[in-house]
């Protein structure tokens, strides 16, 4: 007698031989972690390798289908089927092509009349029904018959046939309303895999692939699960109910004979050996030998999943390890793709079998330490995504590096793999490693700010990511610094001190509202006391003094800055917020006082004054006035003048001249008395209304008639008619009554009178 077939339900047995026999045996808890046990049976000869466990035989049936309750059945012999169906207390059974029922809990017959089916080449039951009637599926000689089973009294209703052309089913499974199966010729030779939608009348056939010829004495398909198959062509081929492939193929032995589906592996074998492979990433996960299979089924009882496999006379059991013992195996051999996947399948269990918190909590502890592995091989992008996804503890990252938590900080590292990574980094000597790892720390604790596991931590991490842009030095320290309110300040000057980022500390201290500190640190730079590459320069710091709102510090360095170049550091003064509030210790006066020693400085500022303040007051008009004035007669006396600067400069006092109102033409005609700038002096007498004077010069001195003539056009304008007639005259009497020894200019003054546009009173010619 030898075993042929084989189903089990919780710690229940089912084994049928080649002569007819359907056995029940109960099987003790197997203890142990993972192991391959050998059932011992009443008919096992047994060899005492120590790796035995003890089944109880609870019944045996032996089955005449010569007894007169089956009329027309035939023979004895081989248990081809047994499908246990536990919710109905049911076991079906195929005995040479016939398909009986018997009780699962004695092994009785159930009599079925005239219902039962014989010549069955393949057989199934809808998995997703729990309860009569069960839905049946059988394969016979080119057909598929649908049936639907029922108690009280035990029987078979038809309710669907499906022909099938010269093709025999063998091997069928069933999901729902469509069947996969595996259609041979009669010959043998020949063969397909086809899905059959039996919600459509007729029945729709769906062709997938042909049956390689190797593999057609042998096919099989098997369910996965809910609205999946799988099947047999040299690999293992998956479809869903609607012919999609949802998973890659997996590549395993040659002549496998049959395989079962146990999420996430698939446990398959061949003549002489037994192979496991994964779903998760389609690799052999173990193999062992074992030969003459006959039988592989699943026995579950609770958590407890066991693969059950028979060989000529005995039963072994593959008791797998449990999902979370394999995930720690994965995790510390450092297959750490592999073990996510599998973790995720393990979340899935914990919340069928306990509560959502209980599964969340599992799989957030295994992100954990998955960043940490990613984060050992440098995979910091993987690192960083798992690690928030675990919700790992910011200052166990922020605790890689030394000196960066809070001082008087009770926290101590909990992983072992971040020791790992902290003992790795200390020995490093590759700086751009270094920085890189510090860099992705900076990533993973902005983006774990806002996170759950990170509140009332926002201190810490602003902080310690403070400290790891200074030690990069990172361009964006600065923004960090401007943005972020809750660095601690003892931390934030220490360590900026320390990683010699002063430009840094003078915005940290400006931040804080030290502001003499910022100046005081950035002036360090500035003088080369302290050195930093990043600092703006001196016009960064004049920017920041003419925005400052302390009067009294803008006051106290602007002279530093004015000894170091007053030009630049006028600024300070001229470029002020339009909408600043005025006080008295930047006042126009106090500001003219600093710069009364730094002449270039103080012209810039009366011209911002006077341009674009529009300031009246005459005092301030006639200082700029001067300083121009004065600044020119000094380019004047170099001994290399630059004619264009000179010129330049005339121009605009020129243009100062004819443009304000307010300037007093007295002291600044004072100082123009002994030079040439002729011009310059008409336009001063102008201004006194001594308009004689200012001719005679532009005549005689400068000696352009036709400037004297757009002298008295220019000062006509807008004027009555007495002062224009007078205006003119003067200009006829400078032409005719010369002074100073000089010739009458007859021809000029008969083109003044014959000029049409000039208005002169009569009596003065006469």
């Amino acid at each position: 007698m030898s075993i042929d077939s084989m189903d089990a339900f919780d710690n229940q047995l089912y084994i049928g031989t080649n002569e007819g026999m359907l056995l029940l045996y109960k099987i003790e808890d197997m203890k142990g972690r993972s192991t391959t046990n050998q059932v011992q049976l009443d008919f096992t000869t047994n060899r005492g390798d120590g790796r035995q466990f003890k089944a109880q035989l609870l019944h045996k049936n032996y089955f005449d289908l010569q007894q007169p309750k089956q009329k027309g059945a035939s023979g004895r012999g081989h248990v081809t089927y047994i499908k246990v169906s536990p919710q109905i207390n049911r076991a079906f059974v195929v005995i040479e092509g016939n398909l009986i029922v018997v009780h699962s809990q004695n092994l009785e017959l159930r009599d079925l009349g005239q219902s039962m089916i014989k010549n069955v080449l393949s057989f199934c039951i809808n998995e997703q029904s729990f309860q009569t009637p069960l839905e049946i599926c059988i394969g016979l000689r080119n057909q598929i018959s649908l049936y639907n089973f029922s108690l009280h009294p035990d029987q078979l209703q038809n309710t669907r046939d499906i022909a099938l052309k010269n093709e025999n089913p063998q091997s069928i499974a069933l999901d729902a309303m469509t069947i996969c199966a595996a259609l041979v010729s009669p010959d043998m030779k020949t063969g397909r895999y086809s899905l059959i939608q039996t919600r459509h009348n007729p029945a729709q056939i769906q062709e997938l692939c042909n049956i390689p010829k190797d593999e057609v004495s042998h096919p099989f398909v098997k369910r996965a699960r809910n609205g999946n198959f799988f099947f047999n062509v040299g690999i293992c081929q998956f479809t869903s109910t609607v012919g999609e492939s949802k998973h890659v193929p997996i590549l395993w032995e040659k002549n496998i004979k049959t395989s079962i589906f146990l999420f996430p592996y698939l446990v398959s074998a061949n003549s002489s050996q037994v192979f496991i492979h994964s779903m998760l990433n389609q690799q052999e996960k173990q193999d062992f030998k074992f030969k003459d299979h006959r039988a592989i089924c699943t026995s579950t009882r609770g958590d407890d999943i066991r693969v059950l496999l028979a060989s000529e006379k005995a039963v072994y059991c593959l008791k797998s390890t449990g999902l979370q013992y394999q995930v720690e195996y994965l995790l510390d051999s450092r297959q750490v793709d592999e073990a996510l996947q599998l973790a995720k399948v393990e979340h899935a269990f914990l919340k069928s079998r306990s509560t959502q918190a209980t599964a969340d909590s599992y799989l957030v502890k295994v992100k954990q330490r998955v960043g940490l592995l990613y984060l050992q091989g440098g995979d910091y992008q993987a690192a960083c995504q798992q690690l928030l996804d675990g919700q790992m503890d910011p200052r166990e990252i922020i605790s890689l590096i030394p000196g960066l938590l809070l001082k008087g900080s009770s926290y101590e590292m909990v992983h072992k793999d971040c020791e790992i990574v902290r003992g790795r980094m200390d020995q490093e000597t590759d700086q751009d490693l270094i920085n890189k790892f510090k860099n992705f720390m900076i990533t993973y604790l902005d983006a774990v700010r806002t996170e759950p596991v990170a509140f009332n931590l926002k201190e810490e991490i602003d902080t310690a990511v403070l400290g790891l842009l200074a030690q990069v030095h990172s361009k964006d320290l600065i923004p960090f610094i401007e943005t972020r309110t809750t660095v601690n300040y003892e931390a934030g000057v220490s360590v900026l001190t320390k990683e010699s980022c002063f430009y840094a500390l003078g915005i940290f201290y400006s931040f804080n509202r030290e502001t003499q500190k910022a100046i005081e640190t950035w002036i360090s730079i500035e003088n080369g006391v302290t050195q930093d590459s990043s600092f703006p320069g001196f016009s960064f710091l004049m920017e920041y003094l003419s925005n400052l709102g302390y009067h009294e510090l803008v006051m106290k360095y602007a002279k530093w800055a004015l000894d170091c170049d007053q030009l630049k550091a006028v600024c300070i003064f001229t470029k002020r917020p339009p909408d600043e509030v005025q006080s008295e210790i930047i006042s126009f006066e106090n500001v003219l006082h600093l710069l009364s020693d730094y002449p270039f400085a103080k012209k810039v500022y009366l011209s911002h004054l006077v341009t674009e303040r529009n300031i009246t007051e005459a005092r301030h008009h006639t200082d700029y006035a001067l300083l121009l004035l004065r600044e020119l007669l000094t380019m004047k006396k170099q001994r290399k003048p630059d004619e264009t600067l000179i010129e330049n400069t005339r121009k605009e006092f020129n243009d100062f001249l004819i443009f304000s109102n307010y300037y007093d033409p007295i002291p600044v005609q004072s100082e123009l008395t002994h030079t040439e700038y002729y011009p310059e002096m008409s336009i001063l007498y102008g201004r006194m209304d001594q308009h004689e004077k200012a001719l005679e010069i532009l005549v005689y001195k400068f000696g352009d008639n036709n400037k004297a003539l757009q002298y008295c056009i220019d000062h006509s304008k807008g004027r009555n008619r007495n002062i224009r007639q007078d205006i003119y005259g003067k200009l006829l009497k400078v032409y005719l009554d010369p002074k100073d020894g000089h010739k009458p200019l007859f021809e000029e003054a008969l083109l003044l009178l014959n000029n049409s546009n000039v208005d002169i009173n009569p009596r003065v010619v006469s």
